[in-house]
C-alpha cells in the first residue's frame, strides 16, 4: 500500500509541535551549550592548576602553564606557556609557546588517541652535563628506567610538526657550549593502530647545529588504501668515541676509536584494514671499535662490522636481517669469583623502587637472519671462580650461520671452527632450531689435552690425568 506524503508531512508537522518535541529540543540545545560554556570557560583554568600541579610533583621541578584553551565542539586544545624550571633552580629546563592538538572522533571508538594534527611553536630544551658526567635530567631517566616495561601502546599521530625549535647543550667538563637552532621538523604521521587520517605535512627535518645547516630528507606516499612516509639517514665515518661520553645513563667501559658508517630508511606505514607500521631497514657498519674496561683492561675490538638490515617493524615485534658480519673480532671474556662475566655489567641500570607487576601479554619478539658470519675471531677466556685461574685462548675462530629464526620448528644451518693455544683443533656442522630448542650434527676435535682442565675435573674425580693427546670424531642430537 503507498504512503501518502502529505499524511507523512502531517504527522512530522505533529510531532514537532508536540510540547514533548519542544521540551526535548530545549534539553538537547541546553546540553551542548553547557558542554561548550564547561569546556570553553570553566574547564581550562582547573586543568591548568591540576596539570601543571601533578607535572610538578611527577619531575621533581617547578612546572607553570600560562592558558589552556580548549574548544569541545572541534575537539581542539591549545597550551600557551608552557614551563619547567631546572630542579632546586630558576633557570628553564624546557618551554614552548604553544601546542595545539586536534583530537579526532574516532579516539571514542579505539579507546586510543587519534590526533589529527599536532603542531609545537618555539620548543626550547636546556641539557647540562656535569662535571661529574651527569646531565641535569639524569634523575627522571633513572626512574624511568627503574619502573616495569609495558605493551606497545595503542596511538594515531597525524600531521606532526615542529617550528622553530631550539636546544642549548652545556658541556662542563669540557668547558664548551653548543647550540641547534631554528629546528623545523615535519612527521606526516606515526601509529600503532590502523587509522586514516587527511594528511598535509610532508618529512622533514632542518636545524642549525652550532651554525651549520643540517638537512634530513624524505618522501610521502599517500593512496587510496595505504600511506607512507619515508626518511633517509646517511651518516659517514661519524666517530664514535666524542659521543660516547655524552651517554645518560652510566657506561661502565671507554672507547678510545671506532667509527659508523650508516644509511638508513625509517618508513611509517599505514592500513585500513590492518595495523600501522614503522619499518628499519639499511646498512650499518663499524670500523676500528675499541672497547676497554677498568682503565686500559682489553674488552672487544671490531676492526670491522656490517649489518644489513632487511626491515625490523617495531610496533609489530618483529625483525628481518640479511647479513651480520664480523671480521677480526677479538673478544675478552672473563668470569669473576661470583660466576658474573664482564659483559653483563657493561651498563648501569639502577634497580627498581617498586614492585614489577606481571607482564601483559602482547606480540612476542620475533627474528630471522639469513646469514651470521664471523671471520678470523679471537676469544680470550679467563675463569676466576676456580681455586685457580683458568686462562685459554682461541683463535681462527670462523663461524657461518645460515637462517637463525626463532621461528616455530625452523632450522639453521652451522658451520663452527676453531683452535685453542694448545694446537686442539674443533670443527662443527650441524643444524640447530630454537623453538624448540633441539641441535644435531657432526664434532670433529684434533689434539685433545684433558690436562689442560684439570681445574674443572679434580674436585669430582679422583685421580689425575697429566698429558696425553686425543681424536674424537662422533654425531650427536640433543
Amino acid at each position: 500500500m503507498a504512503i501518502d506524503a502529505q499524511e507523512l508531512r502531517n504527522r512530522a508537522t505533529a510531532i514537532a509541535g508536540h510540547p514533548r518535541t519542544r521540551k526535548i529540543a530545549i534539553w538537547l540545545v541546553a546540553i551542548v551549550v553547557a558542554i561548550g560554556v564547561l569546556g570553553a570557560l570553566v574547564a581550562p583554568p582547573l586543568l591548568r592548576g591540576k596539570l601543571a600541579s601533578a607535572l610538578t610533583d611527577k619531575l621533581h621541578r617547578t612546572v607553570t602553564i600560562e592558558q589552556i584553551r580548549i574548544n569541545p565542539y572541534a575537539m581542539t586544545a591549545t597550551i600557551r606557556g608552557f614551563l619547567i624550571k631546572e630542579r632546586q633552580s630558576t633557570a628553564t629546563a624546557v618551554s614552548f609557546d604553544e601546542i595545539y592538538v586536534n583530537l579526532e572522533m574516532e579516539s571514542l571508538f579505539r579507546l586510543a588517541p587519534v590526533l589529527k594534527e599536532i603542531r609545537l611553536v618555539k620548543p626550547y630544551i636546556n641539557l647540562v652535563r656535569n662535571e661529574n658526567g651527569s646531565y641535569n635530567f639524569t634523575d627522571l631517566i633513572d626512574e624511568f628506567m627503574a619502573g616495569p616495561s609495558g605493551p606497545t601502546p595503542r596511538f594515531s599521530l597525524n600531521n606532526i610538526q615542529i617550528i622553530d625549535g631550539k636546544i642549548d647543550f652545556d658541556d662542563r667538563p669540557e668547558q664548551s657550549k653548543h647550540a641547534i637552532s631554528n629546528l623545523k621538523i615535519g612527521v606526516p604521521f606515526i601509529s600503532s593502530l590502523p587509522s586514516f587520517v587527511d594528511i598535509k605535512v610532508q618529512p622533514d627535518f632542518y636545524a642549525l647545529v652550532d651554525n651549520a645547516p643540517l638537512k634530513i630528507g624524505g618522501e610521502a606516499k599517500p593512496f587510496k588504501d595505504t600511506r607512507e612516509s619515508n626518511f633517509h639517514f646517511n651518516l659517514d665515518n661519524v666517530q664514535l668515541p666524542k659521543y660516547v661520553e655524552y651517554s645518560p645513563v652510566k657506561l661502565n667501559f671507554t672507547m678510545p676509536s671506532g667509527q659508523l658508517n650508516a644509511k638508513l630508511t625509517v618508513g611509517f606505514r599505514s592500513f585500513k584494514d590492518k595495523p600501522a607500521a614503522l619499518a628499519i631497514s639499511g646498512n650499518l657498519g663499524l670500523k676500528d671499535l675499541v672497547l676497554q674496561q677498568d682503565g686500559n683492561t682489553p674488552l672487544i675490538k671490531l676492526p670491522s662490522f656490517d649489518l644489513v638490515i632487511d626491515s625490523y617493524e617495531v610496533f609489530a615485534n618483529r625483525a628481518a636481517l640479511k647479513m651480520i658480519k664480523a671480521t677480526g673480532t677479538e673478544l675478552h671474556l672473563t668470569r669473576d669469583r661470583n660466576g658474573d662475566l664482564n659483559l653483563t655489567s657493561l651498563v648501569s641500570v639502577p634497580p627498581s623502587k617498586t614492585e614489577v607487576p606481571q607482564k601483559k601479554e602482547g606480540t612476542p619478539f620475533s627474528y630471522k637472519v639469513d646469514e651470521i658470519l664471523i671471520e678470523s675471531g679471537k676469544l680470550l677466556f679467563v675463569d676466576q671462580g676456580l681455586e685457580k685461574p683458568y686462562r685459554t685462548q682461541l683463535e681462527n675462530i670462523h663461524l657461518n650461520i645460515k637462517g637463525l629464526t626463532n621461528e616455530l620448528e625452523k632450522k639453521a644451518n652451522v658451520e663452527l671452527s676453531f683452535e685453542s693455544d694448545a694446537k686442539e683443533r674443533f670443527n662443527h656442522t650441524g643444524a640447530l632450531q630454537l623453538t624448540p630448542l633441539m641441535a644435531d650434527g657432526k664434532l670433529e676435535i684434533e689434539g685433545l689435552r684433558p690436562a689442560g682442565f684439570r681445574l674443572y675435573y679434580q674436585t669430582v674425580f679422583i685421580g689425575d690425568i697429566r698429558d696425553g693427546l686425543f681424536d674424537l670424531s662422533t654425531r650427536y642430537s640433543l
